[in-house]
């Protein structure tokens, strides 16, 4: 065989044997055959079913160039690779399957020669495991549990046939029985009425069984009533999350109800309508089974001052009022309570006109834990709280507000001005604030000596932090658009974790282990202004996403960094980028015991870039894999929101196994093998990881030398 020839053998070996060849050989497999084959293969080897047919579509190594065509050579050099223990590995597959099964369908943009039954084509990830038609899952060892059908635009005309799913008029008789989560996303009335009639039907042995179906999400603005007749059908259903839909009636099985407005078509909704299930009488709703509900984000068209409104059974409700909620609106037995003031406003001269002073009185809510209130409004000045209460968020617009807080209360969240208005009677035992306006500074002793944790927003002023304001006791502090100095005056000495963001911090001392000897996350996010060079050994995760260069201490083990990325190539449809993610870093040994080694005890890389949408990048491998200890690499484009994350195993001294949990692409470095030396075994070569942008996106693994274009090989 000719070094630059593809080898197809696998294509040819019957699949019977292959499944004989691994079976003599047990734990021992060739690793191409896991790594090309990936999860089809495991999955079939660990259920070993041997009449389930394998398919190869080719195997090859993939050489980068610039134009983003990637040609297949070289198989010789994969053929080198050792073989591993399977065993080491099976928790990662295991948690890489992950249960799923996603359906898409189009019906524009498939060729004539392809276009399928009923305008409908599916595209099943290539991650995922095939559904049994048969109904037996006595052998089947990972279950599909959660199914997403969406719209899937297919703009590649070399998408592989065998990708595709023929759907027909029985077209979701194939979801699997074992199904628990059902998501319907994008879909047209017609298209997501058939979904849920063919759910509910009982004339298929492959339909859904109702008693297995717990959770279901429809993401539609095409929700009617047909549609409402549907979900109502689905007896068993617990778990309901719809985008819109003023016509929906419940199951009385559902236990957690949350309805999203569509602003574009927003009307009220009506309660009545939708308990209608969970009514042993007209007045009553008396076998609900529900405990949560939401919809915040809609207005209710039902009179709020009438008897049983709401279920008797709600621990949580999150509700949008638009005048002041009676005493008995809200049921005994609620535990969350989050409630959205806004006073309907018919004309401009209403709303300059002063609102009629109200009360809300919730006293009578004994069990009542966690309390949130969003006022648009003036009017209310006084609130009775329950005494039990531990966590409170308010936004009031209100300067008359004279109110004692529960002595029990644990977490508080209100801006500066409103919580002066209690002024040294804050909860003794209040351990948690946030502030998300301050436009003063806070005063001398207003904190209770026993809070633990800190946000404040800061607002257009400068030095906003007063000496001696902070208790020592403080472990947590996170600031926003603080400018002024970080020092000893200010920062407590027991803090842990100090997040500075869009501040422009002035660090008085270089050495943070000085003033902050216990310090274990530091996160400084926007900031121009130089960082500390010294660092105490505590420090475990540093988050400093800056472009100039700085010192990382080398005990920490979880880093977030931005890209230091250099453009390579123009092309007619595409750039490529090269990404070095250590190019701006210098790692300093912070050890107490003046060791001299400066190795990085680093587990977790996570590297932010920018790289624009449909263009390739490539990330330098080097420092990452053959001299650090990271164990995994996360990384988040900003520009289209894409994600990668990948787990690397070093199988011993000489192997280091990459593999991306979502897709499980990966490969194999030898870092012995000559293959990664230049020719006089001298120098390293360059290691990268290349992006691929196009539809069915994925990763490849190449070593070129030091002297060559990444993307060219020249």
């Amino acid at each position: 065989m000719e070094i630059d020839t593809p080898c197809y053998l696998i294509n040819i070996i019957p699949n019977i044997i292959l499944y004989k060849i691994i079976e003599y050989i047990k734990d021992n497999v060739d690793l191409i055959c896991l790594l090309l084959t990936c999860k089809r293969l495991y999955f079939d080897i660990l259920r070993q079913q041997p009449q389930r047919h394998l398919a190869f579509k080719g195997i090859g190594f993939y050489k980068w160039r610039i134009d983003g065509i990637h040609e297949v050579l070289n198989f010789n050099l994969l053929s080198s690779l050792t073989r591993f223990h399977l065993g080491a590995f099976k928790s990662l597959f295991d948690n890489a399957l992950a249960n799923q099964l996603v359906l898409l369908h189009n019906e524009t943009n498939l060729d004539s020669d392809r276009r399928l039954n009923d305008d409908y084509s599916a595209l099943i990830q290539h991650t995922t495991n095939q559904i049994d038609n048969n109904n037996n899952n006595n052998n089947n060892s990972y279950p599909i549990t959660n199914v997403t059908i969406r719209p899937f635009q297919i703009d590649d005309e070399d998408t592989p046939q065998h990708q595709l799913l023929q759907l027909q008029e029985g077209i979701f008789t194939d979801i699997p029985s074992t199904t628990k989560t059902l998501v319907l996303r994008g879909l047209e009335t017609n298209h997501l009425d058939k979904v849920l009639a063919t759910v509910v039907s009982n004339n298929n042995n492959n339909n859904i069984n109702n008693s297995q179906l717990e959770s279901l999400e429809i993401v539609s603005t095409e929700f009617n009533e047909s549609t409402a007749i549907l979900v109502e059908r689905l007896i068993g259903l617990k778990n309901i999350f719809l985008h819109y839909c003023p016509h929906i009636y419940i199951p009385s099985t559902t236990e957690s109800l949350v309805i999203s407005s569509n602003m574009d078509r927003h009307q009220p909704l009506n309660l009545k309508t939708l308990f209608r299930n969970l009514s042993s009488s007209s007045s009553s709703p008396s076998s609900s089974n529900l405990t949560t509900l939401d919809i915040s984000s809609i207005d209710i068209l039902d009179d709020i001052n009438q008897p049983n409104l709401l279920p008797p059974t709600l621990k949580t409700l999150h509700i949008k009022l638009s005048q002041p909620p009676p005493i008995s609106l809200f049921p005994q037995s609620l535990r969350n309570l989050f409630i959205k003031y806004s006073p309907l406003v018919k004309n401009v001269e209403e709303e300059e006109e002063e609102e009629t002073p109200f009360a809300i009185i919730l006293d009578h809510l004994k069990g009542l834990k966690k309390l949130s209130l969003d006022f648009s409004s003036r009017g209310c000045n006084h609130i009775s709280l329950p005494l039990n209460l531990s966590v409170l968020k308010f936004q009031m617009w209100t300067t008359n507000l004279n109110n004692i807080l529960p002595s029990g209360l644990t977490k508080l969240e209100t801006d500066l001005d409103s919580l002066l208005l209690f002024g040294d009677h804050l909860p003794l035992h209040l351990k948690k604030l946030i502030i998300p306006s301050a436009e003063r500074p806070i005063p001398v002793g207003l904190l209770p000596s026993g809070l633990l944790y800190l946000e404040i927003f800061f607002t257009g002023i400068d030095d906003n932090i007063l000496a001696g304001s902070l208790p020592q006791g403080l472990e947590y502090l996170h600031l926003l658009s603080y400018i002024g100095p970080i020092n000893s005056d200010i920062i407590p000495k027991s803090l842990k974790t100090l997040k500075l963001e869009f501040c422009q911090p002035d660090f008085d001392d270089d050495d943070l282990s000085t003033f902050l000897p216990h310090l274990e996350r530091l996160e400084i996010v926007g900031s121009t202004k130089p960082l500390p060079t010294i660092y105490p050994s505590s420090l475990k995760y540093f988050d400093a996403q800056f472009e100039e260069r700085y010192y990382i201490p080398t005990s920490v083990e979880h880093l977030i960094c931005v890209a230091n990325s250099t453009k390579l190539k123009d092309d007619i449809h595409s750039s490529s980028y090269s990404l070095d993610p250590f190019k701006n870093i210098d790692f300093i040994n912070n050890n107490n015991n003046n060791d001299s080694d400066t190795r990085s005890k680093l587990k977790i890389l996570e590297y932010r870039v920018d790289i624009p949408n449909g263009n390739h990048f490539s990330l330098k491998l080097n420092e990452l894999v053959l001299r650090k200890d990271v164990e995994e690499l996360f990384i988040f484009n900003y520009s289209d929101s894409s994600t990668y994350d990948y787990q690397i195993k070093r199988i011993d001294h000489n192997y280091v196994l990459m593999v991306n949990k979502n897709t499980l692409y990966g490969g194999l470095i030898n870092i012995t093998d000559r293959f990664y030396l230049d020719n006089d075994r001298t120098q390293e070569r360059d290691l990268y990881l290349h992006f691929i942008s196009q539809p069915d996106s994925f990763v490849i693994i190449q070593q070129i030398s030091n002297n060559k274009d990444p993307t060219t090989n020249k």
